[in-house]
């Protein structure tokens, strides 16, 4: 390996000096797309004369760069109107695509998952984008790659090869499920679709955006540490059951059961003795409603994509606010008295 004052001769090919390869599994450096000769000859294709990796300068508003179970992006920029006009902090523990912190755009915000591999994502993404674009760059799309790369254990990879393999598996998997069994294991099957796993120019304005907030990681108590009265919380949890693909919780290897529900309920009631100001997206049933007893709890149309069957997309959510709608940033949301009457809000995908 030859260095040079801004670039490193690979094997013949061309890198940028400050680019680190991925750590990988010696035995299995012949087959695996994160080997070190493996992305060397990707990134050889992306780099510019210089040493330069292509980038884009475009102004943007950036977008989910993953699909979620659950997600809020067509819903988000309708949810946001009924959240409160003046925010201290904005939290979001269950971030999740992270559609409705980019819809709100709040001037400081402190948001995280219990999903671990989510966060490593978004931590490398933050950090490095381009890296981790190149590194999706040079992955195949076929069944036969596809369940290959996904026997790749995350754990063996770098911060950069973990984040790009990562939305990969989002990208190229069956309807951008995030499914994993009890050992923590990846495995949902392969999705045979024909489409970019990234837009470049959306990734750059999700990265710079990530940059301004503060990122955590772990249980919904943990990230709403240092909370205060001037703040605004957004919880929106895997749903309660309510049937079908609405049950779907496995985004961890320790599912979001009942209990779980509970405690966030609990913690709902403590927080707003403290006067802090919040608001829970779920599933509309009588366990839910009985939770948030007390509080305003408007139904909204929604719509799941995920489901198989189309006919069962379309479901109503709650969205419970332990606030008035005059509070609310949206023009028209000081018309709605709490509890009078449903949202008008329009039918939304994922």
């Amino acid at each position: 390996m030859v260095h040079r004052r801004d670039r490193i001769d690979y094997n013949g090919l061309t890198l940028p000096s400050n680019m680190k390869l991925p750590v990988h599994d010696s035995h299995s450096s012949q087959s695996s797309p994160f080997s070190p000769a493996h992305v060397a000859a990707v990134a050889a294709t992306a780099v510019m004369p210089g040493g330069v990796l292509r980038t884009v300068a475009a102004p943007c508003r950036p977008a989910a760069v993953v699909k979620w179970a659950g997600g809020k992006q067509a819903l988000a920029t309708h949810l946001v109107r009924f959240f409160p006009r003046n925010l201290g902090t904005y939290y979001e523990p269950f971030l999740g695509g992270a559609s409705v912190l980019l819809a709100l755009n709040p001037e400081r915000a402190i948001v995280g998952d219990m999903n671990g591999w989510l966060m490593d994502t978004y931590e490398a993404l933050r950090a490095d984008w381009e890296k981790v674009a190149c590194l999706l760059d040079g992955l195949p799309n076929t069944k036969q790659d596809y369940l290959r790369i996904r026997a790749t254990d995350p754990a063996n990879l770098d911060p950069y090869a973990r984040a790009a393999l990562f939305i990969y598996l989002n990208k190229a998997g069956f309807r951008g499920l995030f499914r994993v069994n009890a050992k923590g294991r990846f495995n949902v099957p392969y999705g045979a679709y024909e489409r970019r796993y990234y837009d470049p120019n959306n990734l750059r304005c999700f990265a710079e955006r990530l940059r301004a907030v503060e990122l955590r990681r772990g249980d919904f108590e943990l990230i709403l540490a240092g909370v205060c009265a001037e703040d605004f919380v957004y919880f929106d949890p895997p749903y309660y059951k309510a049937g079908g693909y609405a049950d779907f919780n496995r985004y961890t290897h320790c599912r979001f059961r009942e209990g779980d529900h509970i405690r966030l309920a609990a913690l709902c009631r403590e927080l707003d003795e403290r006067g802090v100001r919040w608001a829970v997206s779920n599933s509309d049933t009588p366990f839910v409603r009985s939770l948030f007893d007390g509080y305003d709890a408007q139904p909204i149309a929604s719509r799941r994509e995920i489901n198989l069957k189309s006919q069962k997309r379309d479901v109503f959510e709650l969205l419970i606010r332990n606030y008035t709608s005059v509070e609310c940033c949206g023009k028209d949301a000081g018309l709605l008295a709490p509890c009078a009457r449903q949202l008008e809000l329009p039918v939304a995908g994922v």
